[in-house]
């Protein structure tokens, strides 16, 4: 879709192949899936305001919009590696489901919001974390699982980090990993690999 071109919809899924929303381009979203091994590209110059946002398969997110979702964020990756590569903005207005059961990649240009009031579950996979990832203020990251965040971003916790290992095993961060606000290993154990300024609480009875 090029300059002068217009496109609304109430639901939109990209299952293969490309959709592409260009500089000029007026575009109306709702709810939003891209699934299998489809790409959405969001690079008309509009923020963008959508009800719910799916990625799942291989399904890749790209372009230079803000987004912001005021439902859900359901991220998964069924089939292989899911993808948000937008240099703009992703706020998760309404919460976060890190599904897995592969890898989830954050790109080098990408921030991920999980606002001041949200949660977001993490729950399969792992998070390939190249870009930045803000759990803020008032928020909650939980993580129930044995795998982890690698990669050569930055987490910025100035929310509450929650470790409940349902495995008891250990959940890993390599990536930078600054925390002004509180992680809470609650069972198994929290290893921290990367750099990281840390001048928030440690809690829990798990291990770190």
């Amino acid at each position: 879709f090029e300059s002068g071109a217009s496109y609304t919809a109430t639901t939109t899924t990209v299952n293969s192949g490309s959709a592409r929303f260009n500089a000029g381009a007026s575009v109306n979203l709702t709810d939003v899936s891209v699934a299998g091994t489809g790409g959405l590209q969001l690079s008309n110059g509009a923020a963008h305001t959508l009800d719910s946002l799916t990625i799942s398969g291989y399904g890749s997110l790209a372009g230079t919009s803000d987004l912001l979702v005021t439902g859900l964020l359901d991220w998964s990756s069924t089939n292989g590696n899911s993808f948000i590569g937008t240099s703009g903005t992703v706020t998760a207005a309404g919460g976060t489901a890190l599904n897995g059961p592969n890898d989830m990649w954050l790109d080098s240009q990408a921030t991920l919001i999980n606002p001041t009031g949200q949660t977001a579950n993490f729950t399969g996979g792992r998070i390939l974390l190249y870009g930045t990832y803000n759990n803020e203020t008032g928020a909650t990251f939980n993580s129930t699982l044995g795998s982890g965040i690698t990669g050569n971003g930055t987490f910025n916790n100035a929310g509450s980090f929650n470790v409940a290992n349902t495995s008891n095993g250990t959940t890993s961060v390599n990536s930078d990993f600054n925390n002004t606000g509180t992680v809470d290993v609650q069972s198994g154990s929290l290893r921290l690999q990367g750099n990281g300024v840390h001048t928030g609480d440690f809690d829990g009875t798990g291990a770190l």
